[in-house]
């Protein structure tokens, strides 16, 4: 999962997220803004792409404690 990346703690702009859905990470998004924690990604019940904060998503939101951040930078 790291190859070219390196696990960060604090998310910065340009920053991945990914989250855990049962054993695997398989849902990420790349973070936009700080604070609020606001990131780009693709969500299947909405069918787009769209930019919203974290705590406005029920289903990231609970998984979001859990979220792993890497850094391309």
């Amino acid at each position: 999962m790291f190859e070219r990346a390196r696990r960060i703690a604090e998310p910065g702009e340009g920053d991945v997220m990914v989250l855990r859905y049962g054993r695997a990470f398989a849902h990420g998004g790349i973070v936009t803004k700080r604070a609020p924690l606001t990131i780009v990604h693709a969500f299947q019940p909405y069918r787009l792409v769209l930019e919203e904060a974290v705590h406005c998503n029920p289903e990231i939101a609970r998984r979001a404690p859990a979220a792993v951040f890497a850094s391309y930078w």
